[in-house]
């Protein structure tokens, strides 16, 4: 049995079946003498299914983030060929469809999104990727090993994502994918 502190977790024992969590953590502090605050912070956590921008964003990282760790392994990208290259043409398809509907889901959210961003510090200013893979998984390695969300800071990508590189492609699939999972911490 799943429960949060406030109760409102559940789990059936099933294997297969969905777990909820609570939207809220209940933290009760001690005011003074005889005195008990309760207050009710939001956990992040939602008991909703995740939306379909989620979903084909997930998909087009777990198309990618296979590519972007064997390409810590092949250094620069000195005369080597494409990773891209390599995809069979059924995983071509799935990716670029994966990436057409989540270059519309990355629309929806930049058009929202003032021209001038003020950012908090800390902040990782990340730019000139220009489709190296091997340069995409130094900033991931190095700046977000586990997750964005599990780091501290926001992420600001500059541009020149492709032009250069072999692997355009899934370095543009993996920003804008990351983009729609982590819409208030990675600008682009």
């Amino acid at each position: 049995q799943l429960s949060t502190v406030d109760g409102a977790g559940s789990d059936r024992g099933e294997r297969g079946r969905d777990v909820t969590f609570s939207m809220h953590i209940t933290t009760i502090r001690r005011d003074g003498p005889a005195q008990f605050a309760v207050e009710h912070v939001h956990s992040g956590l939602t008991d909703a299914a995740p939306d379909q921008a989620h979903l084909d964003a997930q998909l087009l990282v777990s198309l990618t983030q296979p590519l972007l760790e064997a390409s810590g392994a092949r250094g620069p990208a000195g005369g080597q060929p494409s990773f891209t290259a390599e995809l069979n043409q059924s995983e071509c398809r799935v990716m670029v469809d994966a990436l057409l509907a989540v270059c519309h889901h990355v629309k929806k959210l930049t058009v929202k999104e003032p021209r001038l961003l003020e950012l908090q510090s800390p902040c990782y200013v990340l730019g000139d990727v220009h489709g190296n893979l091997p340069d995409l998984e130094f900033f991931r390695s190095r700046v977000w090993p586990n997750d964005p969300q599990a780091t501290a800071g926001e992420f600001l990508f500059l541009g020149d994502f492709v032009d250069r590189g072999l692997d355009s492609v899934p370095v543009v699939a993996y920003i804008m994918a990351m983009k729609v999972l982590n819409p208030g911490k990675w600008w682009l």
